[in-house]
């Protein structure tokens, strides 16, 4: 793994920059690494605004609204952040959206949307960046975000956990590859817990009043005991320089669910009587 981002030599792309985590990593990488920041966001509003705020610190950032999940204009985006902000060291796949409800009532094009934004977004993110950043030579980093629901189950989140189950795998597998190709990326996937982020006021949510319930009762817990999204960011630059390529927010929440999953691994393969 790369043991540390050029963070004077390149630029830094984050997607879902617009809020939560996204817009915490952009000023964090603006203001505590000095690094010219792409915000990408879907919402160009959102966009402006944390393009802004580092702005305002004295930092430097465009902002480009784009929908993750098209690949095509990804690929402008990234020829755009080339012409504009030059070299990427520092690419954030944070775009993801929640969904609440049981899975037999979830509509159709709910789970097409939340695999196409948190799964495919991260795929079409990596395919029109990470050619730039080896062509570089620089050292560089990829930053793929999944949860701590990556490392188990949860009942009416089951399209939001298949989508961050696929992208611990895609962000694992991403880093074997840039290795067995022996380029100049390194990769982390990080694993956030509970966090203060507009994530299930956002979330979509299946046509049932205990879909609403349970989004509602998920938006408070996140407002009442969420990490601040600043923290995270800061512990995602933590664990990059650490080498750490699974990054974990919330280590006791992380090894509860971690030892529950393992546990299960091994007796479902013990020899039976």
């Amino acid at each position: 793994m790369t043991s540390l981002i050029d963070l004077n030599r390149g630029c830094a792309v984050i997607t879902g920059a617009g809020s939560g985590i996204g817009e915490a990593l952009a000023v964090v990488a603006a203001e505590e690494h000095r690094m010219p920041v792409a915000v990408i966001d879907v919402s160009r509003d959102r966009a402006e605004a944390t393009a802004a705020r580092i702005g305002g610190a004295g930092g430097r950032a465009i902002a480009i609204a784009a929908d993750v999940s098209d690949a095509d204009a990804m690929m402008r985006v990234a020829d755009q952040v080339a012409r504009e902000l030059g070299p990427v060291t520092f690419l954030a796949a944070n775009a993801g959206i929640e969904h609440s409800g049981l899975m037999w009532t979830i509509p159709p094009e709910h789970w097409r949307r939340v695999q196409d934004v948190n799964v495919h977004g991260v795929f079409a993110t990596v395919r029109a960046f990470v050619p730039g950043m080896i062509d570089s030579g620089l050292r560089s980093h990829v930053l793929c975000t999944a949860s701590i629901g990556a490392l188990g189950h949860r009942p009416s989140m089951s399209a939001y956990i298949v989508s961050k189950h696929a992208v611990l795998a895609l962000g694992e597998n991403l880093a074997i590859d840039l290795e067995s190709a022996d380029t100049n990326v390194g990769v982390s996937v990080l694993l956030p817990g509970v966090v203060e982020t507009r994530i299930a006021k956002d979330a979509l949510v299946s046509p049932t009043a205990e879909a609403e319930e349970r989004r509602a009762a998920l938006e408070e817990r996140l407002d009442s005991q969420g990490a601040s999204p600043i923290s995270v960011a800061q512990r995602a630059f933590a664990g990059i320089s650490a080498g750490e390529r699974l990054i974990h927010t919330h280590q006791d929440a992380a090894r509860v669910a971690v030892e529950h999953r393992t546990n299960e691994l091994i007796d479902s393969v013990r020899p039976r009587p």
